[in-house]
């Protein structure tokens, strides 16, 4: 069943656990121990920004969940400098107003476009508070993760 959110315009919530923008699908882990970023669809400068506000604004999202960004699907992205540095320059904002420093990012990115960008957001990020790794294998990237994921703050 597919309810509309509150203050998000056109932003479908499915369910407990999952929160669909315009570009990207957002499922929290059962445990709240991180949640995925599953971009899915065209993720642009434009929309980046927006649909991550939605997601860290909505109650799905919990301080001290860490991300795992599924880009595996090259053929979305179009993002530029621009993008990735408001979207960095966000995440900044987010981490900073929960006071959280101990935040990590997996980005499953298999493909060379994802990579490079990945590489290029990596550069940015890890001036803030955040920890940003690149993983080619899925499996490698969520170990990684789980083993840097404590879960949400009380």
């Amino acid at each position: 069943m597919l309810n509309e959110t509150g203050d998000c315009e056109g932003k479908m919530l499915a369910n407990d656990n999952l929160l669909t923008t315009d570009g990207i699908d957002f499922i929290v882990d059962p445990s709240q121990r991180y949640f995925t970023s599953r971009y899915l669809r065209l993720i642009t400068d434009e929309n980046i920004v927006p649909d991550y506000r939605a997601f860290f604004e909505s109650d799905l999202w919990k301080p001290g969940m860490n991300e795992f960004v599924d880009a595996s699907v090259p053929s979305v992205l179009k993002l530029g400098e621009k993008g990735l540095y408001e979207v960095a320059s966000f995440a900044m904002e987010i981490l900073t107003k929960h006071q959280i420093d101990d935040y990590h990012s997996a980005i499953y990115a298999p493909h060379p476009l994802p990579h490079g960008l990945a590489r290029m957001y990596q550069a940015i990020a890890d001036e803030n508070s955040e920890t940003t790794r690149i993983f080619a294998d899925y499996d490698e990237a969520l170990d990684w993760l789980l083993a840097n994921s404590p879960g949400p703050r009380a």
